[in-house]
């Protein structure tokens, strides 16, 4: 289960895969996802990447985190240790290297930390070919695998270096009781799990009746210039442009199989199931790259639309067809290369909207007629910087990957009948020149560059709902005309003597909902089973 990498660099591909870039954030995910999970018998939960995988030097994937203990231990461990106390079973080593020790040969990681300071008494397997990623070092097959399994390693996953453990045995290189500990630990939760005993039936879930609000929940409402959402109908020509509009695939995310003939729904096609007028389409353009032909369509079906909405971003989407490195990563030499834009190996060095999709922002903005609105919709695993869309957009809506209900999510929120709850669980970049901008960075004394701000355009934890508020100490009004929840969020700022603290560290939060009018104290619990920064530095100043 992915949910440890905590996204320090939006660059790189692998950002949907993340909680964010927060640890309390990561930390309750995970805990919940291992919690569920542990409902059904027969079923284990194998956390990754263990650890540090999202602060790769420069983005790419796999390469170095190139961090101290310090922010290993507050950013990058918390969630693993909020799920290994929530009873995961498994944790997968990752590709990266802490300062230059590969995490599938730390012991230090492996096993002080994850088995002598947590208790954790599952497995730990690598990354696929992770352990053979070692003989880079000028190991040989034999003496990779003896690194690896002295670190802790219990379990290759394709590796060819753990088919020469007899042969590392043999040599000297690694004792025979160290091959006895990991077969015991694999061999243990096989019995744990009942995979040794007579075949039972398979897991069943609940329907998913709660999925359209979880996925209603995510997209995050970032401008709503003169209250232009929630739309009280659509009117009677609706103009839907982009390259994410008619996509279903571009709704899924990374490694998603297909789904069945005529399951889910496009942006467009969710706008068409609730409209009484026309609904025009065109693309405009790819996601990187024009469509001969494609912005002069999209400004005559702009400069004939009462509507217009912009449906923009990056896609994971890619075909079983499509060549892949040995990492799994994607081939990007190859002339199959996907059509994919982020997602594992699609790691890239600007984040700003490829220029093809501002160029249609801009010629869709030009061509629009007075009075008409444009609405755009972001669609991505990655975050993006949307400056220019936002410039002349009325309304912004970040969609994220909602998976194949996310066309109807998206209509019923621009049509109000459900309220943007989302908060952005990770700050979103003006460009990849003011890199990094997250929320928690340490303090430091210098803020801006001669030409931009070092700030976030849309920081961590922003997102508009339909009604307004007030929050007076702590109690919290709903001034508008509406029903509404607003998400109270509780920051702090820990000093400790002879440590440089961070801007700022969440150490809380809680969803209100209020009806127009309406006040209400807000509390807002302090999880102490969670560490994090805070847990950390109140550790700390304990005692001292």
């Amino acid at each position: 289960m992915s949910g440890l990498d905590i996204l320090r660099d939006p660059r790189w591909g692998r950002t949907e895969e993340c909680f964010g870039e927060d640890p309390l954030l990561a930390a309750r995910c995970v805990r919940a996802l291992v919690r569920g999970y542990r409902t059904q018998p027969g079923l284990g939960v194998v956390l990754k990447h263990f650890a540090g995988q999202g602060a790769a030097m420069g983005g790419r994937n796999g390469s170095g985190a190139a961090i101290g203990p310090r922010e290993l231990a507050e950013i990058h461990l918390p969630a693993a240790r909020a799920g290994v106390a929530a009873g995961a079973l498994g944790v997968m080593a990752a590709y990266n290297d802490l300062d230059g020790v590969p995490c599938t040969a730390s012991v230090d990681l492996l096993t002080g930390i994850l088995r002598d300071e947590w208790g954790f008494e599952g497995i730990v397997m690598a990354d696929m070919f992770a352990v053979d990623r070692l003989q880079r070092a000028g190991l040989s097959p034999a003496e990779a695998a003896a690194v690896a399994l002295r670190a802790g390693v219990d379990l290759s996953m394709a590796d060819v270096s753990y088919t020469a453990i007899e042969e590392a045995v043999h040599d000297g290189l690694v004792p025979e009781a160290l091959v006895d500990r990991a077969c015991a630990r694999v061999l243990g939760l096989k019995i744990r799990l009942g995979l040794l005993d007579a075949p039972r039936p398979d897991p069943s879930f609940p329907a998913p009746d709660a999925m359209p609000d979880l996925v209603a929940a995510a997209p995050v409402l970032l401008q709503n210039r003169d209250d232009t959402l929630p739309l009280a109908a659509l009117p009677a020509r609706v103009a839907v442009i982009g390259p994410n509009a008619d996509c279903l695939d571009c709704l899924l995310g990374d490694y998603v199989p297909p789904l069945p003939p005529g399951v889910g729904r496009s942006v467009v096609d969710g706008l068409r199931a609730r409209a009484s007028g026309e609904v025009s389409y065109e693309p405009g353009c790819r996601l990187t790259t024009p469509i001969e032909g494609g912005l002069a369509r999209a400004a005559a079906l702009a400069a004939d639309a009462d509507l217009v909405v912009l449906v923009l971003g990056s896609s994971s989407a890619r075909g079983y067809g499509d060549d892949f490195d040995d990492n799994g990563a994607a081939n990007l030499g190859d002339r199959s290369r996907p059509e994919a834009t982020t997602g594992e190996g699609f790691d890239v060095a600007e984040v700003r909207l490829p220029a093809a999709q501002r160029d249609l922002a801009s010629a869709v903005a030009e061509a629009a007629r007075p009075g008409a609105r444009i609405v755009a919709v972001i669609v991505s695993g990655r975050p993006h910087g949307i400056g220019a869309v936002a410039a002349v957009a009325d309304a912004v809506l970040y969609a994220w990957y909602l998976g194949p209900t996310g066309g109807t999510a998206i209509a019923e929120l621009l049509l109000g009948d459900r309220e943007p709850i989302g908060r952005l669980p990770v700050s979103l970049p003006a460009s990849s020149a003011v890199l990094p901008v997250a929320y928690n960075e340490r303090l430091e004394s210098a803020r801006r560059y001669a030409d931009a701000e070092a700030a976030a355009e849309y920081p961590f934890g922003a997102g508009l709902g339909y009604t307004t508020w007030t929050l007076e100490g702590n109690v919290l009004t709903n001034t508008g005309r509406r029903r509404g929840t607003q998400l109270v969020q509780l920051y702090g700022r820990m000093p400790v003597a002879g440590l440089l603290p961070r801007r700022a560290i969440l150490a809380g939060f809680t969803h209100v909902t209020l009806d127009p009018g309406e006040s209400r104290t807000v509390t807002i619990p302090v999880d102490p089973s969670l560490p994090g920064p805070l847990d950390l530095w109140l550790s700390i100043e304990g005692a001292s």
